[in-house]
């Protein structure tokens, strides 16, 4: 459910949608950023270290970033090595994460994923730079230099990309992000809105469906940031969508694969 509403100070008035209602969850929102909070029973914030920062881009440059995120799409069988992927996750590692063994967890036909600059092989759970994908292309870059200052420090510049395609019944299951790639990264939303759960031991409740303490809507154009204990100790994940969705995870790679792929 949706609760938890918090005004926006500074930056005009927002509603916050995050957490169940009658939960602790708050939202304020500042100079078009968005932060949150849901109390753990010791105080503890789950929430610290998520920032939302709204309308990133405009609704003319999210049209020409989907346009040609699309054509990346159409000549996948062109891109290099294992750029392209569908179903990446093996669905006895998606069950056993989310804790709900023998459920069936998506009922989507599955995403597409496309890969730059350093492959990350979902059934192993590793960064796997021997493998080859496509470097990242001007495109990319460009957003990423918006990024950096923006969204991100400069020290956390991303060398990789995630493009997730959702058709309609697709998600993401509960997990965290690899502890390897640098934090903060983020991911930013284009197409249609969708909702991100948050929780410690989400539990797949159906085909698509997962049962979180905290909700938020990810509007299109906005970028959620990832750090702090939100990052790095709580599960997230997109329950089945209803439209055409795609998202961009831009990541840091460590200095050990930094060097293997010939970074400084």
């Amino acid at each position: 459910g949706r609760g938890g509403r918090g005004d926006g100070r500074g930056g005009g008035r927002g509603r916050g949608r995050a957490g169940r209602a009658g939960s602790t969850t708050t939202s304020s929102i500042e100079k078009r950023v968005e932060r949150f909070r849901h109390d753990e029973r010791d105080g503890t914030n789950m929430m610290e270290g998520l920032s939302l920062h709204h309308r990133f881009l405009d609704e003319a440059e999210e049209a020409r970033l989907v346009v040609w995120c699309e054509a990346q799409l159409e000549r996948r069988a062109e891109l290099r090595g294992k750029t392209y992927l569908q179903s990446t996750v093996p669905k006895r590692a998606l069950i056993e994460n989310s804790g709900a063994a023998g459920s069936k967890w998506s009922r989507g036909k599955g995403r597409q994923v496309l890969q730059y600059g350093v492959f990350y092989d979902y059934a192993q759970h590793r960064i796997a730079p021997e493998q080859e994908v496509e470097p990242l292309p001007p495109v990319l870059l460009t957003l990423i230099e918006l990024l950096v200052g923006e969204v991100l420090p400069a020290s956390k510049r991303p060398d990789s990309a995630i493009i997730n395609f959702y058709s309609p019944g697709d998600c993401i299951p509960p997990h965290i992000d690899h502890p390897s790639f640098e934090r903060p990264f983020c991911a930013l939303s284009l197409g249609s809105e969708a909702n991100i759960l948050f929780g410690k031991g989400i539990a797949t409740v159906g085909p698509g469906e997962f049962a979180a303490p905290v909700s938020i809507a990810l509007p299109q154009r906005s970028v959620v940031v990832f750090s702090g204990t939100a990052g790095n100790k709580v599960q997230h994940c997109i329950p089945a969508v209803a439209v055409r969705r795609i998202s961009i995870t831009f990541r840091r790679c460590p200095p050990n694969v930094r060097a293997k792929l010939g970074l400084k």
